[in-house]
């Protein structure tokens, strides 16, 4: 039988410790000097040196390693190298939406990854289900939306059209005579507020009826727009003007006193009696008079009937003064207003 000597058996017990040191140790320990001479075991330990690290990057999630050695442990590594970069690729597989992948060499990691990937899988799809049935759903509603859209948006236009029919006067366009009344209220208030006064100033076109009789119906229209439009360009925002009936009109002039209110007016005469009524088709201008009167800031209870009345006769009386003549403007004399009024 053959026995080991003494310094062979020295020498086994140095590869055997060495070999564990190489195994078990944190750092690769260096050969022995007992051993250092004998290049078999320097390859052996060259050889562990390269797995330890092999094992240490692949521990760490290193597969970039290329493993040239050969032997059962390296070609294991290979596999595991493999595998494992294939799991890494299915991973990335299913991060992109491929639930259809499968793992089959991890034993119960495998049966635990597919069953994640199944069940991911399952969740997208009711996931796009909803989504599909939401997005259904939006547009419905998104389509509803806009039917009821459009139908509000036509009940407002026929509203607006409607409050137009009732607040203007459809062939000058300018408020009619129930409007006015009510939107001199309004204005008056904020002049008695303010300590301001106005002038109400109601206009005629004169020997109107001739007008329509000599030219026809359709230019005493124009005749009409044509009064109501240089009117107009001569107001200011804060002023009113209206139709009052026929070929009268009525003016609110607001914060403006007497004098100023018959300057203004005679502007507009002015201005209707030098400028035809339509070149286009020889209609010549037309004149209007005109009668002013005064709503003084202290004067009390803007809002009511009686009171408002009260002006538009005065600045009625005037008119029927300027209308002896024509081509007048009048100012009604300033009278306390009535004390039952106050």
């Amino acid at each position: 039988m053959h026995t080991l000597s003494n310094s062979n058996n020295e020498q086994y017990k140095l590869l055997l410790r060495h070999i564990e040191e190489m195994l078990n140790a944190p750092s690769p320990p260096p050969v022995p000097l007992e051993l250092d001479g004998d290049d078999d075991v320097k390859a052996l330990h060259d050889k562990l040196i390269k797995l330890r690290d092999l094992w240490a990057a692949f521990s760490q999630g290193d597969l970039s390693r290329q493993i040239t050695m050969r032997g059962f442990a390296a070609g294991s590594l290979k596999a595991m190298q493999s595998n494992l970069r294939h799991l890494s690729w299915q991973v990335q597989q299913v991060a992109a939406g491929d639930f259809s992948q499968k793992l089959q060499f991890m034993g119960d990691f495998s049966t635990a990854f597919n069953r994640m990937v199944q069940q991911l899988g399952d969740t997208v799809t009711a996931l796009r289900e909803q989504e599909t049935n939401l997005l259904s759903l939006a547009k419905d509603l998104n389509t509803e939306v806009a039917v009821k859209q459009k139908a509000l948006q036509a009940l407002q236009e026929s509203e607006a059209k409607l409050r137009l029919l009732a607040e203007r006067d459809p062939l000058t366009g300018v408020f009619n005579r129930r409007s006015f009344f009510e939107i001199a209220a309004e204005k008056l208030e904020i002049c008695k507020a303010q300590n301001l006064p106005a002038c109400i100033c109601i206009m005629d076109i004169d020997h109107f009826k001739e007008f329509n009789d000599t030219y026809g119906h359709l230019s005493g229209d124009k005749a009409l727009v044509h009064v109501t439009a240089l009117a107009a360009i001569n107001l200011r925002d804060a002023d009113l003007l209206a139709r009052y009936g026929g070929e009268e009109f009525v003016m609110l002039l607001s914060g403006v006193n007497l004098r100023q209110g018959k300057v203004i007016s005679d502007r507009i005469r002015e201005l209707i009696e030098r400028t035809p009524v339509s070149k286009e088709n020889n209609l010549p201008a037309v004149t209007i008079s005109m009668g002013v009167a005064l709503v003084q800031p202290a004067w009390e209870g803007a809002r009511e009937d009686p009171f408002i009345q009260q002006i538009m006769q005065s600045a009625d009386m005037a008119l029927y003064q300027a209308k002896k003549t024509r081509n007048r403007v009048i100012e009604a004399i300033p009278q306390k207003p009535d004390p039952r009024l106050e």
